[in-house]
């Protein structure tokens, strides 16, 4: 057998044998937050631009372990927000729409051979075509400047912070829901800071969260823009827990930032459950938790958010299934008491374990054979 048989043969193997995440959910915690976040800059997990590994192996998660509907009809986009060009003109519609239409996003595309290629495109653009097709639609954000770094003895640098969108189609629009891991606490994020100078920052509050703000005002915009006509379905959203994450801070504990791991994490159980029920084995027996198409229909995103995380701590699932077992519900006040206690040991396990995951040698391998470097 040739060299390069050898090594296509391997990949193939490699491909075949990808561990799914709960494999190292289930294993112990083999690094501590500080090894994880080296590995996760390493493979440029985190990172700025859009054309990355991370966002090569969102890909191969959905090819590998979304049901076949969510394979046919969920569509992936990622996003780069800069606040700072839309905030500071809610009054001047001409500026905020013009800067609203230039929002871009990444979009990975499935060509020939099962390769995909890169592209960097507009996201209402990318909104209204997929809206059209009735496709779900992810989108993943990275608000570049939700924050500011105001220590006494710093100058003022911007603080990113990653969040996720979720538009399903509906009978006559489509439903938008967003997550944002800080969940009840994002409440105590309701202004935004204008860097002026290395010193000197300008403040705007509001009565709701800043990235509520961007939402209402985004969709808004996306909602009167007609790219194909009287039949460009509207989008429904408002700022209620319907449509808006409110439940526990997923993020409590955290001091390092890690909020870049929560929208992957939700990427990975919602393309598993969006359109499959989901049966967890308890002591008490096995509690069947519905679609997740059905919990947002029914207006419970908290529920369908908080359960996607009983693996990573034994304390945590012990707290949500003795809720669902015995109540059909979650305590987002108990859940949030939790993870703050836990303080960094829940979110140091998030990270290990899905950079774990999207790390692993065969994922690696097939991310190789499915881009070009």
């Amino acid at each position: 057998m040739s060299i390069r048989n050898t090594r296509t043969s391997r990949k193939a193997r490699n491909a075949r044998n990808i561990l799914p995440l709960e494999h190292f959910t289930n294993t112990e915690q083999q690094k501590n937050l500080s090894e994880a976040l080296k590995v996760a800059e390493n493979y440029k997990v985190i990172d700025a631009h859009l054309d990355n590994y991370q966002h090569r192996c969102h890909h191969h998660i959905k090819d590998k372990f979304f049901t076949p509907t969510a394979k046919k009809n969920v569509v992936l986009l990622q996003s780069i927000v800069s606040l700072h060009t839309i905030i500071p003109h809610l009054k001047n519609k001409d500026i905020l729409e013009e800067n609203m239409f230039s929002i871009g996003c990444g979009r990975m595309e499935k060509k020939r051979f099962n390769k995909y290629t890169y592209n960097d495109e507009i996201l209402s653009l990318d909104l209204k075509l997929a809206m059209l097709q009735k496709k779900t639609v992810f989108v993943m954000f990275v608000f570049e400047d939700y924050g500011f770094n105001d220590e006494d003895d710093d100058d003022n640098v911007y603080v990113a912070h990653s969040a996720c969108l979720i538009l399903t189609p509906e009978k006559k629009a489509y439903g938008a829901y967003y997550i944002n891991s800080h969940g009840s606490d994002m409440v105590n994020t309701n202004q935004f800071d204008l860097i002026i100078t290395r010193k000197r920052t300008q403040t705007t509050q509001f009565d709701k969260p800043l990235d509520i703000v961007f939402l209402e005002t985004y969709i808004k915009f996306i909602n009167n823009f007609k790219l194909f006509g009287p039949e460009d379905p509207d989008i429904t959203f408002d700022n209620t827990p319907k449509h808006v994450y409110y439940g526990a801070d997923l993020q409590g504990g955290d001091y390092e930032g890690v909020c870049f791991v929560y929208p992957m994490i939700i990427w990975y159980f919602f393309g598993k459950y969006f359109n499959a029920t989901r049966e967890i084995k308890t002591e008490k027996g096995v509690f069947k938790m519905k679609k997740g198409k059905t919990l947002l229909k029914n207006g419970k995103l908290s529920l369908f958010i908080e359960s996607m995380f009983i693996d990573f701590s034994e304390k945590y699932k012990e707290l949500v299934m003795d809720d669902l077992m015995n109540y059909n519900k979650i305590s987002s006040k108990n859940l949030n008491n939790l993870i703050e206690k836990e303080e960094k040991r829940f979110t140091s396990s998030l990270v290990d374990r899905y950079i774990s995951f999207i790390t692993q040698e065969a994922m690696e391998n097939k991310i190789q054979d499915y881009f070009a470097f």
